[in-house]
């Protein structure tokens, strides 16, 4: 017949074993690169990678990503753009989707109005020269 003095002292043993195991795989294991692209984004690691962006691609990479999402990248500096770009070669990380054009306020897709035609074709001009500065082959 067990005893609750045996059981507590097994189960102690056990866990500390379980713990210890744990705790030397998880500082001898060196994370594998994802085969497909996932694309994390500015602000997912902040808290982990630091406040500045090209922190965070860095850190994404010690985790395994090979790719990196940054949807307001229009919005950025030409320079921190290519600054982007440069680190995603580096790492040999790509660079993944961004918003080229977006307009949540009119109905620009679904009217035949030229003025929405030629500010659309406006801002995925300037979009193909963001991709061209971060290195991005995808954009929406």
């Amino acid at each position: 017949m067990t005893t609750r003095r045996h059981f507590l002292s097994t189960t102690a043993a056990a866990s500390a074993a379980m713990l210890m195991r744990t705790s030397n795989a998880q500082q001898t294991s060196v994370p594998k690169r994802f085969k497909l692209a996932y694309a994390p984004h500015p602000g997912m690691f902040k808290s982990l990678g630091g406040e500045d962006v090209l922190d965070q691609i860095k850190f994404a990479h010690d985790q395994g990503f090979t790719a990196w999402e940054h949807n307001p990248m229009p919005n950025e500096e030409p320079a921190l753009q290519e600054k982007i770009g440069q680190l995603l070669r580096d790492l040999k990380m790509r660079m993944g989707v961004f918003v080229g054009y977006s307009d949540f306020e009119r109905p620009t897709f679904a009217v035949k109005k030229q003025k929405y035609r030629d500010e659309v074709l406006t801002k995925i001009k300037q979009a193909i020269e963001v991709a061209s500065r971060c290195g991005a082959t995808h954009f929406t």
